[in-house]
Formats: structure tokens, sequence, C-alpha cells
């Protein structure tokens, strides 16, 4: 192999390492996104079923329906506590922050040698090591994600690197693991 094979192979473990790195940005934003917006969505129906129930149990005509809400009241606290919605956006806030660090130290490297991509390659490794188990669809949706913001030469390459995903598998990204 000579010297500028092993070139064009450093720059092309280069691009998939930094390709991996940008995609599990994406995914793990995407995850503390869902987690909070579901956190948000349950605090909302809190106070909006505890402001309810307050207000039936003060009503002479709507008492009956003041236990309904209060259970239902019950059962979003204890769904938001058994998901853990708030350690789940702590973690993948957490492990987001940790990819773009390696982003930013692995760029800043001006020459790319095979010590650098090693070096990298085991702390991307040693990051995922620590992540919960992985939601593929949702993996694909940020590989098309990271295809979509690529500047393509020509649009049929684009194409070819699209993955299909099913309307219903896309509609369940974050809930269910295909």
């Amino acid at each position: 192999m000579n010297e500028q094979d092993r070139e064009n192979e450093l720059q092309d473990k280069q691009w998939e390492l930094t390709w991996d790195i940008r995609r599990s940005i994406r995914y793990h934003m995407a995850r503390q996104a869902f987690f909070e917006d579901f956190n948000r969505v349950v605090t909302g129906m809190n106070v909006l079923l505890s402001s309810s129930a307050m207000a039936a149990l003060l009503s002479s005509h709507m008492k009956e329906f003041a236990p309904w809400l209060m259970f239902a009241v019950a059962v979003f606290n204890t769904l938001d506590l058994v998901i853990g919605t708030s350690k789940a956006a702590w973690l993948h806030r957490d492990l987001k922050n940790r990819f773009i660090d390696l982003e930013k130290r692995f760029c800043k490297t001006a020459q790319v040698t095979k010590e650098n991509l090693d070096e990298a390659t085991a702390i991307r490794l040693s990051i995922e090591s620590e992540e919960p188990p992985i939601f593929r669809t949702l993996d694909l949706v940020c590989h098309n994600e990271l295809v979509e913001a690529i500047r393509w030469t020509n649009e049929s390459e684009k194409l070819e690197n699209l993955k299909k995903i099913p309307k219903v598998k896309w509609l369940l990204r974050n809930i269910y693991r295909y």
C-alpha cells in the first residue's frame, strides 16, 4: 500500500467516525427532546387536572368528577416516575455533550493520523458502552437527517443513501424498539 492509499484510507475512516459521531449527537438530541417534551406534557396535564379537581371539589354540581380527575393526576405522575423522564433527559443530554466534545477535540486536529483515529474511536466506544439500548428507527431517522444535511454532487447519490422508514415505525421511533 502506497502513501496515497494510506492517506485515502485515513480520510475514509475519519469520515466514517465523524459520521458516527454526528449521528449519535442527533440521536441523543432527539431522545433528550422526547423526554423533556414528555415531562412538559405530564406537568401540564398535572396542573390542568389538579386545577380541575379542585374546581370540581369546590363546585356543588361537579363533586363526582373530582376523584376521577385526581386519579388521572396520579396516573400521569406514576407514568412520569416509572419512565423517569427527567433522569432519561439528563442522560441523553450528557451523552450528546460527550459526543460534541469528542467531535470538537477530534476535528481540531489538522492532520489526521492513525493514532488520532484510534484514540477517537476508543473514546466513542467508551461513550457508546454507557448508552441505553438504541431505538433503531430513530437511529435511521438521524441517519437520513445527516444525508439531507450534506451537499451532494448529484441527487441520485443522495437518494441511494436515504433509508426507507415505514410511516408507523417513524411515528413510534421514540416509543418502540424495532
